[in-house]
């Protein structure tokens, strides 16, 4: 330990604190064996020692005392044990950090292998990589074959499954040409009549068509359970803890104790279901299906796999039939769960926050996790978008790089300031395979982690809000801070740069702060300083000589407007769908080819005129555009609504689309016009369309109509939704009954008190744009004032209102602010949008939908019509220009 102590007093001397006091940091001694820790923690304790910490090893039952586990009494604790901890000493913990304590965790997944008392001591609780027991083979397709093995499906089956080679043996492999419902071939599994056979453990593959499996065991009871893992194109291993299937439609099962039981164990169902996988054909290879003895210290330690129980929720339904489990995991755990392996790589200081020297490289292949922490609310529409509020910080330490390619955070601090672990600081170093302190950088890395929670000021949040200030459209910047053990004074900066770093503005502030204090510093930056579509904001803190913290966000909108579009390219299909609902794709073709204008790239204008022909080509006779749903055996739903809205996107591609084809464009207009026409009641509104529902006719209620009917009953949602294609409409055709139909209908819309906000803003806005009507212009702008401003203000998530349709709001906001009054509250409501929507900070970012993927309808809402605010904001007017040459 020589050469590690006179690290540490090197370190020491390029860390200098606030003011170097030791703080008291104690290393969990883990009861496990010497081979398991990333660095043995007496090791630990040496090191932080010498580095001016006062640091000492902490025994188990220590950490499960509350009393000895006091942020006042211990400021840091290190956990070594690499992603092991104590399942009993979940709750000390959080006490112990949302009281203002500290935790920095050594080598691999933060809190992911738990450890369980029992008679014999502390034994580990995870599902283990290799057999701890007795194996029993259910089938390995070269001797053990069961029999009989028989299939279970839908209609459209059955699957065909045959015994078939491989490069080392034999396989079962199960296919489906064309999957249409669901799926299954299943298998006997022999009752053992022994409890002790809890591991579910066999290899898979599909191909690339199946990304999913779905597995159904059953007892012999009947009972259906169920399971979703992810598959590849490779072979992979499986290892299941068999009470951790979910009940599944199984009245009596499934209720709080109770759980799928391996003694009862009758058949193995595996397949899939057509909105797992979607249609088409799938194949899926099976091999090496066994069963481990395994004997948990109980069963509720085994830690439960978060991403799978999404999965399966997703696949399966989380309504009455699948009964997920509450509470599986303490918040703790669950702050790290989402972590993933990353492959081999090089790691380098991340920078932003300053908490490693910069220039920091661990040359060399290493292997790490990078977290994915939850750092906001919870999900608005469903998993992985449209947050309302952020939760956490996450101040990347070590960044893992492939070359240049960065491929995410190795080493974390997480600060979090909401929720149930609000004032938890944990720190994560979470590289995998070698002792941390035999390198001499991976020690200097423990030492900094360490000494940043314990001595330094910390940032534990910046956040940007947006209003007015003296008549002028501010950005609020607010820093919450937190101080180091001892009274200090801190400097705060704060910056707005371009994003190639040239300054704007800047103010700095000079604050007070007691020991361990918290303290909120703000800074307003007016609107006029910077480009409000590109920007970034930083902000640094600092005291004494002690290194700064920094915290920063960027908003880059026409680089994510590229993404958008690079995204609506890659998902569009052969027939030229998109997202497969006509209004909403509509909005993805807008955002195309504005960005079609901005860039040159023709992929854009070309994924656009797509879309448009194949709405053409399956345009009703009648001239109603199909929207992407209604269909059904007995016919089909026709909302005059979405048609208008299809329409705009037609509308739109007049100026784009081939000389040879304009002339079927504008016909397909004249034609869904004749429908929408054909829909006119006496009263000078107009009708649905075709409907299965009676609300929509004359006798009302809530009855589902075996065929379609037309509609006899008008809503404000056809005037608003039909709008701002009529108004278009208007323009293009030259015909005085077209105009007269368009003012007609804009007097509607203002005399049935529509307010002009979300797709009626859009409305609004087209209406406003085209219609040379004094009067009409003028009520527009007052329903704009009235309606759309105050609305945005009253709602705080406005922008993804309304299942995500609201993100057209900003759209229209930039149109009055631009067209009609340079209003600051306006202006002030664009800058929050804009900010919401772009900045990956910020918790309902469209990056998080994009680097998800697979978004559902919501999500398609939102990443659809974002695009064409969006737009609006880098250009205004360029997703209504050249209408008719308007």
């Amino acid at each position: 330990m020589a050469s590690l102590r006179v690290l540490a007093a090197a370190v020491a001397a390029l860390v200098p604190a606030v003011a170097l006091h030791a703080q008291v940091v104690r290393v969990w001694d883990a009861p496990i064996a010497d081979d398991t820790p990333a660095a043995r923690p007496a090791d630990v304790a040496e090191l932080l020692d010498d580095a001016g910490l006062d640091a000492a090893t902490i025994a188990t039952d220590h950490l499960l005392d509350p009393d000895a586990l006091a942020p006042g009494d211990v400021a840091l604790l290190v956990m070594p044990a690499a992603g092991v901890y104590p399942e009993d000493a979940m709750a000390a913990l959080q006490d112990y950090l949302t009281a203002g304590g500290a935790v920095l965790t050594l080598g691999g997944a933060p809190f992911s292998r738990p450890l369980a008392r029992s008679a014999g001591g502390w034994l580990a609780a995870s599902v283990p990589d290799e057999p701890p027991g007795e194996v029993r083979v259910v089938a390995d397709f070269d001797g053990v074959l069961p029999m009989p093995i028989r299939v279970n499906g839908g209609e459209d089956g059955p699957i065909a499954w045959e015994v078939a080679a491989t490069e080392d043996g034999h396989c079962l492999r199960a296919t489906i040409d064309d999957l249409q419902q669901w799926q299954y071939v299943v298998l006997p599994v022999a009752d053992t009549g022994d409890e002790r056979f809890t591991v579910l453990r066999f290899r898979a593959r599909a191909d690339d068509n199946t990304p999913l499996l779905g597995i159904e065991p059953n007892e012999h009871d009947g009972s259906r359970w169920k399971m979703v893992l992810p598959l590849a194109t490779e072979w992979r291993e499986y290892r299941v803890f068999i009470p951790h299937f979910i009940s599944y439609a199984t009245e009596g099962r499934g209720g709080e104790g109770d759980y799928l039981h391996p003694e009862r164990l009758a058949t193995l169902g595996l397949g899939f279901t057509r909105g797992m996988v979607g249609e088409g054909p799938h194949t899926l290879w099976i091999d090496d299906i066994e069963r481990w003895e395994f004997t948990p210290p109980s069963r509720d330690a085994v830690p439960r796999d978060a991403g799978v129980i999404a999965a399966t929720a997703a696949a399966y339904g989380a309504g009455d039939h699948l009964k997920l489990p509450a509470d599986y995991q303490a918040p703790l755990v669950a702050l790290f769960a989402d972590g993933e392996r990353l492959p081999p790589a090089e790691l380098r200081a991340a920078g932003e926050a300053g908490i490693v020297p910069d220039g920091l490289v661990l040359a060399g292949e290493w292997s790490a996790w990078a977290p994915r922490v939850p750092d906001d609310t919870g999900p608005a529409y469903r998993a992985v978008a449209m947050s309302k509020a952020r939760t956490a910080r996450v101040a990347p330490v070590l960044a893992a790089y492939r070359g240049e390619e960065r491929l995410g955070p190795a080493a974390v601090v997480v600060h979090v300031h909401g929720g149930e672990l609000a004032g938890a600081r944990c720190g994560a170093l979470m590289i995998d395979g070698r002792d941390l302190l035999q390198a001499p950088d991976t020690a200097e890395v423990v030492i900094a982690m360490a000494d940043y929670l314990t001595r330094r000021l910390q940032i534990t949040s910046l956040s940007p809000s947006f209003g007015v200030a003296d008549g002028r459209a501010v950005m609020t910047l607010a820093a919450h801070l937190r101080g180091p053990a001892q009274a200090c004074g801190a400097t705060v900066r704060f910056a707005v740069t371009d994003l190639d770093g040239t300054e704007r503005w800047s103010e700095t502030r000079h604050v007070e702060l007691a020991a361990r204090a918290s303290r909120t510093v703000e800074a307003a930056v007016p609107a006029g300083e910077f480009d409000v579509a590109h920007y970034r904001a930083v902000v640094e803190a600092s005291a004494g000589d002690a290194p700064a913290d920094r915290e920063q966000f960027e908003v880059d909108t026409r680089s994510l407007m590229a993404r958008l579009c690079d995204f609506f390219v890659e998902a569009q299909d052969d027939d030229g769908v998109i997202s497969g609902w006509g209004f909403v794709d509509h909005r993805a073709a807008r955002g195309l080819l504005a960005m079609y204008e901005l860039t040159g790239d023709e992929r854009y204008r070309d994924t656009a005129i797509r879309w448009g022909d194949m709405e053409l080509r399956r345009q009703r006779e009648d001239g109603g555009y199909r929207m992407g749903y209604g269909v059904m055996d007995t016919g089909e739903a026709c909302y005059v609504a979405d048609g208008g809205e299809i329409a705009i996107g037609i509308a739109r591609l007049l100026k784009y689309v081939p000389e040879d084809r304009r002339e079927a464009y504008l016909q397909s207009l004249r034609d869904y016009f004749r429908y929408r026409e054909s829909f006119r009641l006496d009263d000078g509104t107009i009708a649905v369309g075709w409907v299965f529902h009676s609300k929509y006719t004359a006798a009302g209620g809530d009855e589902t109509l075996h065929e379609p009917v037309r509609s006899d009953t008008s809503f404000g949602f056809v005037c608003g939704c039909t709008l701002a294609s009529a108004s278009a409409w208007a323009v293009i055709a030259g015909e005085p009954e077209v105009t007269t139909m368009a003012l007609r209908d804009a007097q509607w819309f203002l005399d049935d008190e529509l307010q002009a906000t979300s797709v009626f803003g859009e409305a609004a806005q087209w209406a406003h744009h085209f219609i040379d009507d004094a009067a009409i212009r003028a009520g527009f702008e007052q329903r704009m004032r009235e309606t759309l401003v105050p609305w945005v203000r009253r709602n705080d998530n406005w922008w993804f209102a309304g299942g995500g349709r609201s993100a057209i709001t900003l759209s229209a906001l930039q149109y009055y602010y631009t067209q009609i009054e340079a209003s600051p509250e306006a202006l002030a409501e664009i800058m929050s949008g804009v900010y919401h929507m772009v900045s990956a900070h910020s918790p309902s970012s469209l990056q998080e939908i994009l680097e998800a993927g697979s978004p559902d309808a919501a999500e398609w809402k939102y990443i659809c019509y974002s695009s064409v605010s969006l737009a609006e904001v880098l250009e205004p007017l360029i997703t209504m220009r050249d209408i008719a040459g308007r």
